[in-house]
């Protein structure tokens, strides 16, 4: 009987390639009868480019930072609805570790109360 596979990361996880620091998400996984498992991730390159590579599961570790946000793309600055002014990302300032770049004036965010 086949035992079932243990993978040591998760499909959907972020995940950093140890050598370089690069940051992308596990999005394919494989095992094989000899050697250890391998994994799939995409990520951007140090030079911009976007990459999809396999990585042997010792080549890699878990990014401990969240992943990007899906209005902003972790930029910290989203359109506000029916403007054409750059503000805050709304979905980025209510995450518990964000890094976004939020202001506090209210003519750019009118979410801000004017104190």
């Amino acid at each position: 009987m086949q035992t079932p596979a243990t993978y040591k990361f998760d499909l959907g996880q972020q995940a950093s390639i140890a050598v370089s620091g690069e940051t992308g998400q596990i999005i394919a996984r494989a095992e094989y009868t000899t050697g250890t498992n391998s994994y799939l991730l995409r990520y951007k390159s140090a030079d911009g480019r976007a990459v999809e590579a396999w990585w042997n599961e010792d080549a890699i570790a878990l990014d401990s930072s969240p992943a990007p946000c899906a209005y902003c793309n972790g930029s910290g600055t989203c359109r506000n609805p029916y403007s054409a002014v750059l503000g805050p990302c709304a979905a980025c300032a209510t995450r518990p570790s964000s890094t976004a770049n939020a202001t506090t004036d209210a003519s750019v965010n009118p979410d801000v109360s004017r104190a």
